[in-house]
């Protein structure tokens, strides 16, 4: 009885661990490798006249990071793979499933399964695990057109009838669950006050000529002179009397003759003259002819 115990025991414990296992989508099998680089790195352009089982261009595909897989159907063509040692402790390696191997487990590209067991000989078959997982994990390993790079499609068409591919212009799958673009962050714009000019001090070259004065402004003075005879050649030089007068703004000079003493007729000049070359007349004659001229002035 005690004997019977333990294999049953090993038994339940190998099967829960099968179970879970295939509870996460792991599946086990012998893992060896396949040197896709080589291959291409050998036959060149001619390689893709003879891709794998899904149809995809070697030219289109980073063949350092692919696999056959033995279960192979159209729904698991360019999808991605977790590569892991049996025992999960090492390493995990994504390549993407583009062929199909008639032995069971994988085969995979010679990159690819040095990094899954790194401390193993590549010609020593391996038993590994694998799980089919998100393809952006497989980002950029197939980077052709769409008829060969969709996941879970197989290519029918040959390689000649697929457009050539360009150099950063090739087809990538879409995510699963595409992570939402970022709410735009509010900008904040800072507007700055302008900066006080201040003139530069004016040089006397510079400085700003006086304004012309106004010719209405000016003050205009007017000088009139009236002279008057002597009444006795004694005397001394007739005088003159002088009247100056000051024009303000737009006002008009008026004359002074009313206020001054008329002037001498030619007669009492004449008569004046003759006096002065030494006629002797009295006074009351010269006092007469002073008084005729005047009134023959005013008349």
């Amino acid at each position: 009885m005690h004997f019977t115990k333990k294999p049953s025991t090993l038994v339940a414990i190998l099967l829960l661990g099968a179970s879970s296992a295939v509870a996460q989508g792991w599946e086990s099998g012998p893992c060896t490798y396949h040197d896709y680089e080589g291959d291409k790195a050998r036959l060149g352009e001619s390689y893709d006249s003879s891709p794998g089982w899904c149809g995809t261009r070697y030219s289109s595909l980073n063949v350092g990071r692919v696999t056959a897989v033995s279960t192979m159907n159209p729904s698991l063509c360019n999808k991605c793979l977790e590569i892991q040692s049996a025992d999960g402790d090492g390493p995990s390696t994504y390549v993407l499933a583009i062929d199909q191997k008639g032995a069971p487990g994988l085969d995979v590209a010679r990159s690819s399964f040095a990094s899954t067991f790194p401390h193993d000989n590549p010609l020593d078959p391996q038993t590994c695990r694998w799980r089919v997982v998100e393809d952006s994990y497989c980002s950029g390993v197939c980077f052709g057109v769409k008829e060969e790079c969709s996941p879970g499609v197989r290519n029918d068409l040959p390689a000649y009838l697929l457009p050539k591919v360009e150099s950063g212009k090739g087809y990538s799958p879409p995510a699963a669950n595409p992570a939402p673009a970022p709410a735009p962050r509010p900008t904040t714009t800072t507007t700055q006050a302008p900066k006080p000019t201040t003139a530069p001090p004016q040089s006397p070259q510079n400085a700003p000529a006086p304004a012309p004065k106004n010719p209405s402004q000016s003050t205009a003075t007017t000088t009139i002179t009236h002279s008057s005879p002597s009444s006795s050649p004694s005397s001394s030089s007739p005088s003159s009397p002088t009247t100056t007068a000051t024009a303000q703004p737009e006002a008009k000079v008026q004359a002074a003759g009313a206020e001054s003493k008329p002037t001498p007729s030619p007669q009492a000049t004449a008569l004046y003259n003759k006096e002065s070359a030494g006629w002797k007349v009295g006074p009351s004659l010269s006092l007469f002819v002073t008084i005729s001229a005047i009134v023959v002035t005013l008349i």
